[in-house]
């Protein structure tokens, strides 16, 4: 079994001398540098413009191809200040990305981020520009899904699409989209054992404290409307997921069984998100707030139980694409069925595109099986001349 995804973690420093002759009025100036990491090519940048500093990460070999809709490529980065003793102050994180549904934001945007302002640094100079140097460290996590996919193999999966098309429902968790009450109550049985807790977006922040710091220092987050405090005290081993209008914390502990761990175990990419040292593990928060939470809860559902708690094609396709994003690849294989068996002539051409975009073979040959049954012909992609490749030149004669 393989993912054609791949993780690379790199990190750079920019160092900058001089900054504050540097960052006048009269002077149009930005910095920038580049590091290769095999294939790929790394570029950051910083422009002090606006009385900000402006910051910038790209990879500019691969990313190319997500920027014509060809991957589905995830770059996620987050620059801090090294200061006079060496360590990481005031912590940022960015995530870039192709939506497969929208297609609207192009991966390869060139638009910089305000980090902090040049007169915080100016006023923490002794402590934030040494010597009046600054270096700005940039910690870069790309993941890269070009490539075909390899079909998955699972033993309890390997069957047949005949039968997986004759699936009993009895065997899986059929409902319709979900009001708050059927939610809470399919949800009640995630929290029974008390490792995860959902609280309203407004109850709980991703504000905590950055454990990395002596004597508990609150880490200065610069994000526009995350300036209140966390009003949901979080235990030692407690992390907060955060979707599109609420949070979810989950309990984290070594060894002990729980959606926690196995949401860890089953994406490499949520793994690097809380051992590798970056904004995330700083405030043991996760930002998914691309996500919805009904989907997050099927996904935790999933994790939980093995089984999909709603099985139509559009909680499918959502988690379809989660699970490509964040590499579950057991998760992704039991969507591409569920997809494969809502397909009709009416969503036929769309389903057919998904699984062009994703590269996904799994899903192309279930969906190539389906569509005699569809149309009652055979496609082209699937007819294979018998015999030998030799061209048939009798059509001459």
């Amino acid at each position: 079994m393989s993912c054609n995804s791949e993780i690379i973690d790199t990190s750079i420093d920019l160092i900058i001398k001089d900054f504050s002759s540097i960052i006048r009025p009269e002077n149009e100036w930005i910095c920038e540098k580049k590091k290769r990491c095999g294939d790929y090519i790394f570029c950051v940048s910083m422009d002090p413009s606006k009385g900000y500093m402006l910051v910038n990460v790209n990879e500019i070999r691969h990313s190319e191809l997500s920027m014509l809709h060809e991957t589905f490529d995830i770059l996620r980065w987050t620059v801090c200040v090294i200061d006079v003793n060496g360590a990481g102050k005031h912590f940022q994180s960015f995530q870039r990305t192709v939506e497969f549904s929208s297609r609207k934001v192009l991966f390869y945007e060139l638009v910089s981020q305000k980090f902090l302002k040049l007169f915080f640094l100016l006023e923490h100079a002794d402590e934030l520009l040494p010597g009046d140097v600054l270096t700005l460290r940039f910690d870069i996590s790309y993941i890269s899904c070009a490539g075909m996919k390899k079909e998955l193999e699972y033993g309890h999966l390997a069957k047949e699409w005949q039968e997986m098309n004759n699936l009993s429902n009895k065997e899986l968790s059929s409902t319709n989209m979900m009001n708050e009450r059927e939610m809470g109550l399919l949800n009640k049985h995630l929290f029974r054992n008390g490792n995860v807790a959902m609280k309203n977006s407004n109850n709980v922040d991703c504000s905590t404290h950055d454990i990395s710091l002596k004597n508990n220092e609150k880490n200065i987050n610069n994000k526009k409307g995350n300036s209140t405090e966390c009003n949901y005290k979080l235990d030692e081993n407690d992390w907060v997921i955060k979707s599109s209008t609420k949070k979810i914390v989950i309990s984290l502990i070594e060894g002990k069984i729980s959606v926690g761990s196995k949401l860890i175990s089953a994406s490499p990419v949520f793994k690097c998100m809380v051992n590798i040292d970056m904004a995330e593990k700083h405030s043991k928060c996760i930002d998914l707030s691309h996500v919805k939470i009904e989907i997050l809860m099927d996904l935790l559902y999933y994790l939980d139980n093995g089984i999909l708690r709603d099985e139509s094609f559009f909680v499918a396709q959502e988690l379809y694409i989660l699970a490509h994003m964040y590499m579950m690849e057991e998760l992704q294989y039991v969507c591409a069925i569920y997809i494969a068996k809502s397909l009709n002539c009416v969503n036929f051409n769309y389903v057919k595109t998904f699984a062009d975009f994703f590269a996904d073979n799994h899903l192309l040959k279930l969906v190539n099986s389906k569509y005699y049954e569809i149309f009652g012909i055979t496609p082209r992609s699937c007819q294979v001349q018998e015999g030998n490749d030799r061209p048939d030149f009798n059509c001459y004669v």
